[in-house]
């Protein structure tokens, strides 16, 4: 994606300020405020045209400003199409009134990812939207591993075997994974190869620099609460993935409370052939495949909250004993009494999904319907 204006152009003070919000942001499509619509505007308007299947027009007779746009108010919809197209977007908003006179200021204030974006609804049944991973290799047989589910706030960290640490980032299908710039794609393995890296600067990685900044951003003097080390290698994946959601959201994270360890042999951790074969989930391109998944076959879940949980314990089977009777006994409690559990399940009925509401609050982007799920539900 070009943010080059072609010679020949004449630059006037509202394409003056295009250009400078387009190369601080080259890699992204740059939608710009203008009025009751956000326009693209060159290579990006080519590319919004394509992917949106939308009129491509031009903003002059000569026809050297190619443009495309959509409605301000239909913004959502259009996001969620351009986010599932792998797209990056960054929103330049109006922040100022016009007057008449003088130029309206704009600002890019967010950058959406396949990584960060936290929509009001889920894509799927699965909810696995807004999954941002990062990784970095430790020695030759080893993988530093953080994933963090946007949507929940849900920080998991921990370095595992290469071939461990590989099936929980295909099956955790991240939007985005981090990884330090210095490192060839190439070591990592054949698995996750095909998996959207991004490189990012070294710095962010280094456990030092790392643990002081995590433990600032978690309200914490010791990352030993969170059964993590200061000088464990995933201190690093962990800080990146909190900088980076809270650069291309413009705020903290504060929806993210604690860090959640990641352990070898504690689950059953299945390869992306395992993921495939076994029918596990849904594939919504395949409508055979998401009536016969174990995951559809299983799920009688009331809440959104629910659903990812049940995806989370078939894409990761527990394989200690203790935590799965653990489970069973739970779950025993329940079984014999089919009064209190009809209860539950109206009860559970009722809620909306609270966690995807307090995520979207916290980093910026919810709305009045977001704090009413929130009320409805308490």
């Amino acid at each position: 994606m070009s943010g080059a204006i072609p010679e020949g152009v004449k630059i006037t003070p509202w394409l003056a300020q295009y250009k400078k919000w387009k190369e601080e942001y080259p890699d992204a499509l740059l939608l710009f405020r203008m009025g009751d619509f956000y326009e693209c505007f060159f290579d990006d308007a080519r590319e919004l045209s394509s992917v949106l299947n939308i009129t491509l027009t031009s903003r002059d007779a000569e026809k050297n400003i190619p443009m495309s746009g959509i409605p301000q108010h239909a913004l959502p919809s259009y996001l969620r199409r351009l986010i599932r197209a792998g797209c990056r977007v960054a929103i330049c908003d109006q922040i100022g009134e016009p007057d008449g006179k003088n130029i309206v200021e704009r600002r890019v204030v967010r950058v959406v990812t396949p990584g960060t974006y936290v929509p009001e609804e889920a894509f799927d049944k699965g909810g696995n939207t807004g999954n941002l991973a990062a990784v970095v290799p430790v020695g030759k047989d080893s993988l530093a591993v953080a994933l963090l589910s946007t949507d929940t706030g849900r920080l998991e960290a921990g370095t595992l075997p290469i071939d461990e640490a590989a099936a929980i980032l295909s099956a955790f299908t991240p939007g985005e994974v981090l990884y330090p710039a210095n490192v060839n794609v190439e070591k990592f393995p054949q698995s996750i190869r095909a998996l959207p890296f991004l490189p990012q600067a070294n710095e962010i990685f280094k456990p030092s620099v790392a643990a002081s900044r995590l433990k600032t951003a978690m309200g914490s003097a010791r990352l030993e609460g969170y059964g993590l080390t200061e000088d464990n290698p995933c201190v690093g994946p962990a800080w990146a993935v909190l900088d980076y959601l809270s650069s291309t959201q413009f705020s903290a994270v504060r929806h993210v409370l604690r860090v959640f360890p990641l352990t070898p042999g504690g689950r059953m951790y299945l390869d992306e052939s395992a993921l495939k074969n076994l029918d596990l989930m849904p594939d919504n391109s395949d409508s055979t495949r998401e009536s016969h998944s174990l995951f559809s076959c299983l799920n009688r879940c009331r809440t959104p909250m629910g659903r990812r949980t049940l995806r989370d314990w078939l894409l990761r089977p527990l394989i200690d004993p203790a935590a799965i009777a653990k489970r069973q006994d739970a779950i025993g409690i329940l079984v014999p009494d089919p009064v209190a559990l009809d209860e539950l399940h109206d009860a559970l009925s009722a809620c909306r999904d609270v966690e995807r509401a307090l995520s979207r609050l916290c980093i910026g982007t919810g709305n009045p319907k977001d704090v009413g799920s929130i009320r409805d539900t308490l």
